[in-house]
């Protein structure tokens, strides 16, 4: 049976026949996953960005129990329809807006996108209590959100000192220089170990084996995963 990956009203059985290709694809990202990080743990974060609500049910029905959003009104929406799958943990791994801080900690268990401490202020005032990753650019591309390398120790003792849980590291990999990759991520591992991190988020469907290879903690698949996004569009803002 094909699904149309566009309608927002699916029956049970498409539901299920989804379901079914992502446990496959599922299946096969954990075999390689497996192979490259010599028994360490790595979490599986489906990026379910751009997909209507049903993909979440149907990424849970194949195992999936941790999703990333980027958006905090597309975020909103399936979360009044997915709220009570048990055990799902969802990461925000947008751009964070100040005015948004607060319905966004009602929903998600981590931020990964932390760079600046006028976030962390904010968070500290509403008394967040999930996990914080500091997103951490190694790019000089003005457009790209994160923190510089040499940033990271003031933002990690100012989120301490806000009483927040920093607990990792988050970068995406430079897309003009693709052979600095496995560098890269290096750097964010030894980072992530230099101030006692305990989670380095990277790699996406793209270059997620050579993030393994470096130490990764977790990766964020989309495409790896659910295929390419439709064209369903949720109406949404960031």
């Amino acid at each position: 049976m094909k699904v149309d990956l566009n309608t927002s009203s699916p029956t049970c059985s498409q539901v299920d026949v989804v379901a079914e290709g992502i446990m496959e694809r599922l299946q096969v990202v954990q075999g390689r996953i497996s192979e490259l990080s010599d028994g360490r743990p790595v979490l599986i974060l489906c990026v379910t960005k751009g997909f209507p609500a049903y993909v979440t049910e149907a990424a849970y029905r194949a195992g999936v129990r941790a999703i990333g959003e980027n958006y905090v009104q597309e975020l909103s929406d399936k979360f009044r329809s997915t709220r009570d799958l048990d055990g799902l943990r969802r990461h925000f791994i947008g751009h964070m807006q100040s005015n948004k801080a607060r319905s966004l900690s009602t929903m998600v268990d981590v931020i990964e996108t932390i760079s600046r401490t006028s976030e962390l202020d904010r968070l500290g005032k509403i008394g967040f209590e999930g996990d914080l990753f500091l997103q951490v650019k190694f790019d000089r591309d003005p457009g790209r959100n994160g923190a510089e390398l040499s940033e990271v120790p003031g933002l990690k003792r100012y989120g301490d000192d806000l009483g927040l849980k920093i607990s990792g590291l988050m970068t995406v990999a430079p897309v003009e220089v693709p052979a600095n990759t496995l560098r890269v991520f290096r750097m964010l591992k030894d980072l992530c170990d230099e101030h006692a991190l305990q989670h380095c988020s990277m790699g996406m469907s793209d270059d997620f084996e050579l993030a393994v290879m470096a130490g990764a903690t977790e990766v964020r698949l989309g495409s790896a995963l659910l295929g390419h996004r439709p064209n369903f569009n949720p109406n949404v803002t960031s």
